[in-house]
């Protein structure tokens, strides 16, 4: 048997994967939960139940595609980050479903952070596994993390070190408060991403730094102030992105000076930002997740799962 399920349940998306660790090859199932319109976000509650709506389809599309008999390992994201105080109550429902399914199929079960599986769907969408042995630095940047990290090889997945990032609001939600002000849907960041492409603006940016650690909150009043001026979402957009930019450079800046390690992995949702994205190329270590496996899915957990 060479199938490998991963299961996560994040606070956004339903998604369930499948790694074939004989022929290399994976695929993965998802589906995004539904916000209501002028929603900056979901409650937990809301979130659980919304995931026990989603899986049954998605596991019937799945299984549909698969000899069930086949898996040999359920993996499932159990917890925002591999620490005692990480806790989201929306990883219960894949934790319920992964261990039903390993249960029934008298297979082996484990349990990983939904940000291992992160750092392991940018290393196997860039075939970059010598990063499974290795020390590297990585920036997660989603609607819920802002981190840089220094990561080590560990027989758990990782030992991960946060080293810096952010002291106030993530930059996902930074761009989704932006975006539900100036009217757009949540989530926000595609449509920001597309208006501000080929813009330009004349705004001074002042960032709130120390060493690798800073503070956001100070661009939502600027990006306010900027739109209550313009009343230009395109300016907004280009200002915003390119500021956090500058401040997520400046911060890896300091992280490099550090840390002997070459390689740097940019992995979460918010690494789909071709403005953020294309300033970050600089970095001549940089390994850019694959834009198809930035958003939240299962597929690094179904990874990691083969190993158990």
């Amino acid at each position: 048997m060479a199938l490998h399920l991963g299961i996560d349940t994040s606070n956004y998306t339903s998604s369930l994967a499948i790694y074939d660790s004989k022929s290399g090859e994976h695929f993965k199932k998802e589906r995004p939960l539904e916000v209501e319109p002028g929603s900056r976000g979901l409650r937990q509650n809301d979130a659980q139940f919304l995931h026990l709506k989603n899986l049954p389809a998605l596991f019937d599309e799945l299984f549909n595609d698969i000899d069930i008999a086949q898996i040999s390992s359920v993996g499932v994201s159990a917890w925002p980050r591999r620490a005692s105080d990480s806790y989201m109550p929306c990883f219960l429902q894949g934790v319920f479903a992964a261990k039903m399914i390993s249960a029934s199929l008298k297979v082996p079960y484990a349990e990983f952070s939904h940000q291992e599986g992160h750092i392991a769907s940018g290393i196997i969408s860039r075939e970059r596994f010598d990063l499974f042995e290795k020390e590297f630095l990585a920036l997660h940047l989603s609607g819920g993390t802002t981190e840089i990290l220094h990561v080590k090889p560990s027989n758990a997945a990782f030992d991960i070190e946060r080293v810096g990032g952010t002291k106030d609001l993530n930059v996902g939600q930074l761009v989704d408060r932006v975006g539900v002000m100036m009217g757009f849907p949540f989530p926000s960041g595609k449509h920001l991403d597309d208006i501000s492409a080929g813009t330009s603006h004349d705004e001074k940016i002042k960032t709130a730094k120390k060493g690798a650690y800073f503070n956001l909150s100070g661009y939502e009043n600027m990006a306010k102030d900027l739109f209550e001026r313009t009343n230009d979402p395109k300016i907004v957009s280009a200002f915003l992105f390119k500021a956090l930019e500058e401040t997520l450079s400046g911060a890896i800046e300091c992280v490099i000076e550090k840390y002997d390690c070459k390689d740097i992995l940019l992995v979460g949702g918010v690494m789909a930002n071709s403005t953020i994205r294309s300033g970050l190329m600089k970095f001549p270590g940089a390994v850019f997740c694959d834009l198809n496996l930035c958003v939240d899915n299962a597929v690094g957990i179904s990874y990691l799962a083969s190993s158990v």
